[in-house]
């Protein structure tokens, strides 16, 4: 058993299962096989204790490391930088980030999607105080949450835009941070991963193997498997029209943290609509 010393905190919908897989490529870096172990942030989880954590890592490779985009979901998901600092204080830290208000849109349509958020995108962007999706995309005031704990140095942040367009740049970047061979190239690398792909909304949840447990002793099989391949599809969706009005006092809601953030990390994210 070993505990992880590298871990990818978000943010959602920027890139970290691409970021996952790019790294588990590299033979100095072997990253956990289930991805989001959310054991920082889902108190179900962090109850389990260490040892269970531990089992999801082996000390069979110099950087042992996980994803989980919830640890960057603050005040939703409170106390995760607390927790880490004290289990793994000399962990580092990958944060993606994204231009902010794409990222609004990605998190949206991911939950639209999947049949959990029924407003327009319009009427979930009437508030943006307290808004989890404007939340998630204040990347300086999430950093900050880190920051009281841990030292600028254990924490590299990655723009989804500089790995779309610089892949093999940036990964040299992150392998230096990780202090393993810069060099190493993987055809995993030129591969664009997602975390998901749609699916019915009865077939994600009976994939599960607790769901299947918990059907088999009471119906046939044929059930559980019309139920995970036959039950109702995801519903299809035009993609969301953010009125310009919404849009242009999201982006003042959102300026003054972009160019914190700008200026905490010493990056102009010349890309970003903002």
């Amino acid at each position: 058993m070993a505990l992880p010393n590298l871990i990818i905190i978000g943010a959602m919908k920027c890139g970290t299962s691409s970021m996952h897989n790019y790294l588990d490529a590299h033979p100095e870096i072997a990253m956990s096989r289930q991805k989001e172990l959310n054991f920082f942030s889902f108190d179900r989880n962090w109850h389990r204790g260490e040892d269970w954590y531990g089992r999801h890592f082996s000390a069979t490779a110099a950087i042992q490391g996980e994803s989980s985009p919830s640890y960057s979901k603050f005040p939703k998901v409170p106390h995760v930088p607390e927790r880490i600092k004290a289990l793994i204080p000399s962990a580092r830290f990958i944060y993606l980030v994204r231009d902010p208000v794409a990222r609004i849109i990605s998190h949206y349509m991911h939950l639209y999607v999947g049949g959990r958020e029924e407003r327009s995108l319009n009427e979930a962007l009437t508030e943006f105080e307290g808004n989890h999706y404007v939340e998630c995309s204040r990347y300086y005031m999430q950093l900050q949450q880190y920051l009281e704990h841990f030292s600028q140095s254990q924490i590299l942040v990655v723009s989804a835009e500089e790995m779309k367009e610089k892949r093999q740049e940036t990964l040299r970047e992150v392998f230096r941070f990780l202090d393993v061979d810069e060099t190493f190239r993987s055809p995993r690398h030129d591969a664009i991963y997602h975390s998901s792909k749609p699916q019915g909304l009865f077939r994600r949840w009976a994939e599960r193997r607790r769901f299947a447990r918990t059907l088999r002793p009471y119906v046939p099989r044929s059930v559980v498997y019309w139920a995970a391949t036959q039950g109702p599809k995801q519903r299809a969706v035009e993609p969301p029209s953010l009125d310009k009005d919404v849009r242009e006092s999201l982006c003042d809601y959102l300026r003054e943290d972009v160019e914190q953030f700008r200026s905490q990390v010493g990056r102009a994210f010349a890309q970003w609509s903002i």
